[in-house]
């Protein structure tokens, strides 16, 4: 399918993409991908029009295996002779700022592998709201989709982007994805964002600032200072001059311990 062109406004843009592919491996190739490109109001955290989209099936060369094609309805028949436009999907992503996806640690390194790795943010639609925190058992789509009485086609790459476009649009979804902390959001009010929650890279990260500058910390403790401690002669006996001033000789090791001379009587 070709992709509509895109009006010229104000307003930022994020793309909504998913794909569907043969299997859950990274070598298993892409067999149908969707993007639609939305406007959005990052103030209000409101999902404007749609301003384009992109659909396409795409051959991978190879039997698309039954247990895909039961899941999804999508045969090798389907997708004979289908190529993935990367001209005009790229046409689409330009302008857009933010990518989302539901489950995005799937869908990104095989859209990347597309149209290559670009400097666009992404987040994730099921990971990026706090789902369970709303009520919700999990942050499966299917789950979502019959909370929120969503009726689009599962298992398609459309349906999938129209259903995550859906739950944009639920009051205060996009403003907690946005704002990558969960709101807390009673009767369908909001009463207060919650205190943030790093990520696992985060929290890595922070861990190996710490571990380095404990490290650092005890290799400067174990650095001492030296001490100096002018050599004064033995006994009074000793042959050689006292030293001057300006030829005073030091050391760096501790004065030798002389035991104390009983008192005379």
């Amino acid at each position: 399918m070709t992709a509509e062109p895109l009006p010229v406004t104000a307003f930022p843009r994020l793309a909504i993409v998913d794909v569907e592919t043969t299997g859950l491996q990274r070598t298993d190739p892409v067999i149908e991908i969707a993007v639609q490109v939305y406007e959005f109001d990052p103030p209000t955290g409101r999902l404007g029009p749609l301003v384009g989209q992109y659909v396409s099936l795409h051959d991978p060369g190879r039997p698309i295996p039954a247990r895909i094609t039961e899941l999804t309805g999508i045969t090798s028949a389907m997708v004979a002779g289908h190529a993935i436009n990367k001209k005009e999907l790229l046409a689409l992503l330009k302008g857009v700022t933010l990518v989302v996806a539901h489950n995005a640690s799937f869908d990104r390194p095989r859209v990347e592998a597309i149209v290559g790795r670009k400097r666009i943010k992404w987040l994730c639609s099921s990971r990026g709201v706090d789902w369970r925190g709303r009520g919700h058992p999990n942050a499966k789509l299917a789950t979502l989709r019959d909370a929120y009485k969503i009726q689009t086609q599962a298992h398609r790459a459309l349906g999938d982007v129209e259903a995550v476009a859906a739950l944009l649009r639920q009051p205060t979804i996009l403003a907690e994805l946005l704002s990558e902390r969960p709101i807390h959001v009673e009767a369908g009010v909001v009463v207060a964002l919650k205190v943030d929650r790093p990520s696992p890279l985060r929290r890595l990260r922070w861990w190996l600032v710490a571990i380095v500058v404990l490290v650092l910390l005890g290799i400067m403790g174990r650095v001492d200072a030296p001490e100096f401690h002018q050599i004064a002669p033995r006994n009074s006996q000793e042959s050689s001059p006292a030293p001057t001033s300006s030829s005073t000789a030091y050391s760096t090791s501790p004065l030798p311990h002389r035991r104390a001379s009983s008192p005379r009587h």
